[in-house]
């Protein structure tokens, strides 16, 4: 985990396969020095009984900790929470042979149960194979895209934010996600500029909650005909 760079989020999905090892290892140390407190006398063999005992006492209170009402965790959980009601609203409404592609491929694929383009390329040959200059300097994850390649898949819909606003996004809007400095954020710049895009695709702002906006760019020959709560 530390070669790669670590995680781009704060969900700690990265370390919980060695949760079960460090908790074994933990417990079985735990164990093995109590059994030297036990045997040891005030001797030299004390001191390096009593540092392991302080060391494990620390891991202890460092498992106490939650990190859940850390900002950036609570912004993840709230992120999954809304793209679950994405996923599901699309379940409910959306042809079943339509293909969403999506950035990050996680719970509206799920939910959904629909084709998916992974933007970032992890279940995606092409993105992933794709060779990126300076690759493992940035966010671990998110440095594939192909903008180009999504755009000639011509999927029925596309998302281009990871949640939902507080507002519907404007056509003219797009073109300025290239100053965000957020990499998927340029990539849907990229996208939205090619040529003939808009003559494909609209811009579509479904109100799926007061004040809780799914902001869609959807193929102008696709139909989900009658679910449209908001506004096309």
């Amino acid at each position: 985990v530390l070669y790669i760079g670590g995680d781009g989020l704060a969900s700690w999905r990265m370390l919980v396969p060695m949760m079960p090892i460090f908790y074994f290892l933990f417990f079985v140390s735990l164990f093995h020095l109590w059994d030297a407190v036990q045997r040891a006398s005030y001797s030299r063999t004390a001191f390096p009984v009593i540092a392991g005992l302080g060391a494990l006492a620390v891991a202890g209170a460092a498992l106490m900790f939650s990190s859940q009402n850390s900002p950036g965790v609570m912004d993840e959980e709230i992120n999954t929470r809304q793209r679950i009601v994405i996923g599901r609203w699309l379940r409910e409404h959306a042809p079943e042979d339509y293909t969403i592609a999506v950035f990050p491929a996680g719970a509206i694929p799920y939910y959904s149960e629909l084709p998916a383009i992974d933007m970032f390329g992890i279940n995606d040959k092409h993105i992933a194979h794709k060779s990126v200059d300076d690759f493992g300097g940035g966010v671990a994850g998110h440095e594939k895209v192909d903008s180009q390649y999504v755009f000639e898949r011509r999927p029925e819909l596309i998302f281009p934010v990871v949640g939902m606003h507080d507002r519907p996004i404007a056509q003219e809007e797009y073109a300025g996600f290239s100053d965000s400095g957020v990499q998927h954020l340029i990539a849907i710049a990229e996208l939205t500029q090619m040529p003939n895009f808009w003559q494909i695709y609209e811009a579509v702002a479904v109100e799926l909650a007061p004040s809780q906006w799914l902001n869609l760019l959807v193929r102008q020959d696709a139909e989900i005909p009658d679910v449209y709560e908001g506004e096309r």
